[in-house]
């Protein structure tokens, strides 16, 4: 029976990135070799690492995402640890089952019917600007103010 797994490395990243590449596609190779399907494989570039491992600041991280039976998992897992350039790995099982993202189609036009309402601007509010009235009963308080 075929389960989700997402794995997360980090890679050294002061090796080269032909190094770097061949460790990836070795990975996902691995996993469909031992009959499981790389749904994506997700590289984030490097990074800065929460707090240095073996004297290092930076890692390549690297996220695959795939299906496969449990000694798939294993076997990735075990790959992974004993390549020296690989300096962290994790392995989730997930729940769920991979769902491929769903295509947005692209927008149409919409009928000239539904755009015509559209087309009439609301109603603009007019600010209010001071009348002779308004200045009239401001200056009135504040004259009173003045006296009291």
């Amino acid at each position: 029976m075929d389960r989700r797994y997402e794995t997360i490395c980090i890679i050294k990243a002061d090796i080269g990135e032909a190094d770097i590449k061949a460790i990836v596609t070795k990975s996902s190779e691995l996993i469909t070799r031992e009959a499981g399907i790389v749904n994506t494989v997700d590289e984030w570039g490097r990074r800065r690492l929460a707090y240095p491992i073996q004297k290092k600041n930076e890692g390549y991280y690297v996220l695959f995402d795939y299906n496969s039976n449990p000694t798939a998992s294993k076997e990735l897992e075990r790959s992974l640890k004993i390549n020296e350039n690989v300096v962290r790995q994790q392995t989730v099982k997930l729940d769920t089952e991979y769902v491929a993202p769903a295509v947005v189609p692209d927008p149409v036009e919409e009928p000239a019917a539904v755009a015509a309402p559209a087309e009439t601007a609301p109603a603009e509010t007019v600010a209010e600007t001071p009348t002779e009235e308004t200045t009239k009963e401001t200056d009135k308080t504040e004259e009173g103010g003045a006296d009291g």
